[in-house]
């Protein structure tokens, strides 16, 4: 869906050259160094590939923002159709209600034959939407600020079309498209600058909002780094306590190995000496112990015992 969707963020990219467009240093003198640091953040992306996360960070931007007018919209909505006591119900419930006048209107009502009004509902106004857009949650929000809000819940993959982005890579991204909406309101030119003419303003909001995106980026790519270099350690760990483990295993084979050898060696000494493989084992467990310290139990010694003496064919009786 995203791949449909026109990209304004995508449109100032295509006359500005991401990797290599000559930033403007009037008025602005740091927009160059703005530049340079969220192009080194983009230094493995190709210019197709930064398009991409474009027109994905401006879509998931516009649905968050959609997403937030719907809400705010049913809210309001919710506001008024909520029976109310006004002399119970608290001053910023007035307001709010006041407020949802503002961009509703009750439409379909019917008069009965007595006078009385019945049916119709709350409906948002014609032009109520565009007006929230300007007075709505996140309204005053700038897409670097959007961004960060989306970072708190969603995966890199989640917001742009390219599976293996990350969140450094998304802001300075975007800040490389406020720059370039930048040098749009600087430069009177007709295929750049929508307005034809120098927009010292926007040119200022722009260049402010792409100084926030750069250190943004460079605070993700911090946390990144922090986070592969934990993953690292932790899979050094994880390997060290693998190799610790059959180091332990192999010597506890090679312990056992030795012990076993010596319990048939004495129990070969003197096969008939025992009638049954249980109690070699009491026997021999107990002379293991005493004349060569090694602890096992006369279960353990059995087995041994019964194991070898079915290979020689030794019966007991």
């Amino acid at each position: 869906m995203a791949k449909e969707y026109y990209s304004y963020l995508v449109h100032l990219l295509m006359f500005f050259d991401p990797r290599s467009k000559e930033v403007p240093s009037y008025p602005f003198a740091h927009l160059p160094k703005i530049a340079n640091r969220a192009r080194v953040l983009l230094e493995s992306r190709t210019v197709e590939e930064i398009l991409k996360m474009a027109r994905g960070l401006d879509f998931a931007i516009f649905c968050h923002r959609s997403d937030a007018l719907d809400d705010e919209i049913s809210r309001l909505q919710e506001i008024l159709n909520t029976p109310r006591r006004w002399k119970r119900e608290p001053a910023w419930i007035e307001q709010e209600y006041d407020r949802a006048l503002e961009f509703f209107e009750w439409v379909g009502s019917m008069e009965s034959e007595n006078g009385e009004e019945y049916g119709g509902q709350w409906q948002l106004k014609e032009d109520a939407r565009d007006k929230l857009m300007l007075d709505g949650p996140y309204s005053t929000d700038t897409d670097a600020e959007v961004l960060r809000i989306l970072a708190r819940g969603y995966a890199a993959e989640d917001v742009n079309d390219i599976a293996n982005a990350t969140y450094s890579e998304l802001f300075a991204t975007l800040a490389l498209c406020r720059i370039a909406e930048t040098a749009s309101a600087l430069k009177p030119d007709k295929q750049f600058n929508f307005g034809h003419e120098i927009n010292m303003a926007v040119a200022g909001e722009n260049a402010i909002e792409a100084m926030d995106a750069v250190c943004f980026a460079e605070h993700f790519r911090y946390m990144e780094d922090e986070a592969k270099i934990r993953a690292m350690r932790e899979h050094e760990a994880c390997m060290l306590r693998s190799e610790n483990a059959k180091k332990l295993n192999s010597e506890r084979h090679r312990e056992n190995y030795e012990a076993k050898s010596i319990v048939v060696a004495e129990w070969e000494k003197d096969i008939s000496r025992f009638s049954s493989a249980d109690m070699a084992g009491v026997h021999i467990a107990s002379w293991l112990l005493e004349t060569k310290g090694i602890e096992k139990t006369p279960r353990t010694v059995a087995g041994w015992i019964r194991e070898h003496a079915k290979k020689i064919g030794v019966r007991f009786r």
